[in-house]
């Protein structure tokens, strides 16, 4: 922090000096657009498992770069999560129920691992679909591969690929 004022040729006030304190049981996360830092708290509960809780400061942009360039890559480093791939898909002039009846046998084959969401907004259907595995590349082939098969069931009148 105090490099942060020396550059800015400001003073570090009281209450500066305060948003960098932090609890014993945290570990600081850097906040390297601006004072306030984020804080860490780890609790291993019994082997194997532990709780782990982030406070971050509110201003939104100094959150979301902490997020993402600190937070993001410590949480995958301490514990084995998948891999997430959206693939949205956009219809129209075709209602839901209508959309739904049409490929109903191809959601009832979708692989365990694909979810699908029917999200209608007025004049379009967007059919989200999300799956989750552990390795990125074979799952967006997996989700490639379930969208051909959709359009060949869905008419191109009413298929929007996105």
């Amino acid at each position: 922090m105090a490099a942060i004022f020396a550059r800015r040729g400001f003073a570090i006030t009281e209450l500066n000096r305060r948003q960098a304190e932090l609890p014993e049981s945290c570990t600081g996360i850097p906040n390297k657009l601006g004072t306030a830092r984020g804080m860490w708290f780890e609790k291993d509960r019994r082997p194997g498992s532990k709780t782990i809780f982030v406070a971050m400061p509110g201003v939104p942009f100094e959150m979301k770069a902490m997020m993402t360039d600190q937070v993001i890559p410590r949480l995958k480093q301490s514990f084995n999560t998948p891999f997430i791939y959206h693939h949205t898909i956009l219809t129209q002039g075709i209602g839901e129920s209508f959309l739904a009846a049409q490929i109903a046998d191809w959601e009832n084959q979708l692989p365990g691992n694909i979810k699908l969401a029917y999200l209608p907004q007025p004049g379009i259907v967007r059919l989200r679909l999300t799956g989750t595995g552990n390795e990125e590349l074979l799952l967006h082939q997996q989700i490639d591969k379930e969208v051909l098969k959709l359009e060949r069931i869905i008419p191109e009148t009413y298929f929007w690929l996105q």
